[in-house]
């Protein structure tokens, strides 16, 4: 595994019907398998964030590294869970492909590490935001094997919702 420099990306992500997507290779088999955590769903190579902004921006910082971080506080849900992905991570809306922001990344397997905080404010305001309420941070880093997802804090009190 090459080792590539650590970076960020700072996105405004269109969230759709409380959800944005991330892809780190084509396919798959199932569109809604559930969430086991009340913030993600997906299978191995790809994954739908659970936003409480229904429609509206989403503010998404990304950290690409060579290693695991520390943990950081001060947010109020943090999951890890790894993405197979061919040589980068697409970051797309619901429903729309053609316009996706792609975060270079090592291909194989990636742990992601995401942290977000204010989903039950945004769920709580206007059905459409015109700015973001919400914000994500993904940090992601190389790993040679895959490993379970796992709850790090949490579950905020948005994701409660999806667990009861």
């Amino acid at each position: 595994m090459s080792e590539s420099p650590d970076f960020t990306v700072v996105l405004v992500v269109a969230a759709r019907d409380g959800q944005y997507h991330l892809r780190g290779s084509d396919g798959m088999d199932n569109m809604w398998p559930g969430t086991q955590d009340g913030l993600t769903v997906g299978e191995d190579n790809w994954l739908a964030i659970l936003c409480g902004t229904e429609f509206g921006p989403v503010e998404v910082t990304v950290h690409c590294l060579s290693s695991p971080p520390p943990a950081e506080n001060g947010w109020e849900m943090i999951v890890e869970r790894d993405l197979e992905v061919d040589d980068a991570i697409v970051i797309r809306e619901l429903y729309v492909q053609d316009q996706p922001s792609t975060v270079p990344a090592t291909p194989g397997w990636n742990r992601l590490r995401i942290s977000v905080r204010a989903r039950y404010e945004a769920a709580s305001t206007a059905a459409v935001l015109e700015s973001p309420v919400e914000q994500h941070l993904i940090q992601l880093w190389p790993v040679t094997t895959w490993t379970e997802s796992q709850i790090i804090a949490g579950p905020d009190r948005y994701g409660q919702n999806y667990l009861s």
